[in-house]
């Protein structure tokens, strides 16, 4: 299906496609539109016509689940179960475990800067350099061997999503984040950066999580999100972001930052002070909790996140979810 802004349509068997059900969806410079297909290999929309390839064209196998666009070359990058393919516009060439390749499944693809092409399979990771694979399994820090999503942030970090959480690779540590940390669900079916440089993570049934660098916020059914099973996550060019889901899609446009005015309830030391301007504690009391509640009609008050530091002896900004801090 193709939204043209006004309405939906749809590319059916009568026009051409072998089969109902694409899994995967491409634009090559030419504007040529590449579907990968369940069970019936891979075809090119032209515009006008349809052309279709299989395994016997010399594709890697019949389910294609994403593909690329060398920006190099030009040549396309098919991921399938089955193997990795890459197509010249003449001739396909594939590669498999025989050649080094962890597992013939392939989930997820990207090209970085540097033209390598990193593999999600559901053995781990393998960045191809044209010549050889190299691996990254659990072994060297992956949080899980499943990688269901990966993505080059503007900082050159590889991100990768698992059935284990999300996790930062700069080249040479990871660093992993996972539902302790502020993610809806460790299942991350896709990792996308906005315009601003937020990292938005679909999950497998938690919404989205939007991660600013500082502060973890996850959108929802409840937001307006209309499936909590997030597996395609697309910026357009005027800002709005599209989320496909278990329940249909979804157009969202990320507002400016508003944080909303924070009012001080109540403080607690030797007694509980309220409607106070000021208060003046002795130094014999051992704990001040300060009790505080922002109002919001954009946030749910559930999902309202605070930023809090106690000014001359923090040093960095915390956050809680709670409208209490001792």
């Amino acid at each position: 299906s193709y939204f043209d802004g006004d309405q939906i349509r749809a590319i059916t068997l009568e026009d051409g496609l072998p089969e109902p059900v694409a899994m995967s969806i491409g634009q090559d410079d030419q504007d040529r539109m590449w579907f990968g297909m369940w069970e019936t290999g891979l075809c090119c929309h032209d515009g006008e016509t349809i052309t279709c390839f299989t395994e016997q064209d010399g594709l890697g196998g019949n389910r294609v689940w994403c593909m690329l666009q060398d920006h190099r070359d030009g040549a396309m990058w098919f991921a399938a179960w089955g193997g990795l393919t890459r197509f010249d516009g003449e001739s396909f060439e594939t590669w498999t475990v025989e050649n080094g390749l962890l597992h013939n499944r392939i989930r997820s693809m990207i090209q970085d800067k540097k033209g390598n092409i990193w593999l999600g399979t559901f053995a781990g990771v393998n960045r191809f350099d044209g010549q050889q694979f190299h691996t990254i399994t659990e072994a060297d820090g992956l949080p899980d061997n499943s990688v269901w999503s990966i993505l080059e942030d503007r900082h050159d970090n590889i991100w990768f999503g698992t059935n284990n959480g999300a996790t930062r690779y700069d080249g040479k540590t990871f660093t992993s984040i996972g539902v302790t940390d502020g993610l809806a669900s460790n299942c991350i079916w896709r990792i996308q950066e906005d315009l601003q440089g937020r990292l938005l993570f679909g999950t497998n049934g938690g919404g989205v999580t939007v991660y600013d660098g500082e502060v973890f916020q996850t959108l929802t059914s409840a937001d307006g999100l209309s499936g909590n099973v997030v597996q395609s996550i697309i910026p357009d060019k005027k800002g709005n972001i599209w989320f496909g889901t278990n329940n249909g899609v979804t157009r969202y446009q990320m507002p400016d930052p508003t944080p909303p005015g924070i009012a001080i309830q109540a403080i607690i030391a030797d007694k509980r002070y309220e409607q106070t301007d000021s208060v003046t504690v002795l130094d014999s009391v051992t704990l001040i909790a300060f009790e505080f509640r922002g109002l919001s009609y954009k946030t749910r008050p559930e999902a309202m996140v605070y930023r809090y530091r106690l000014k001359d002896y923090d040093q960095a900004w915390y956050t809680t979810n709670k409208g209490r801090v001792e």
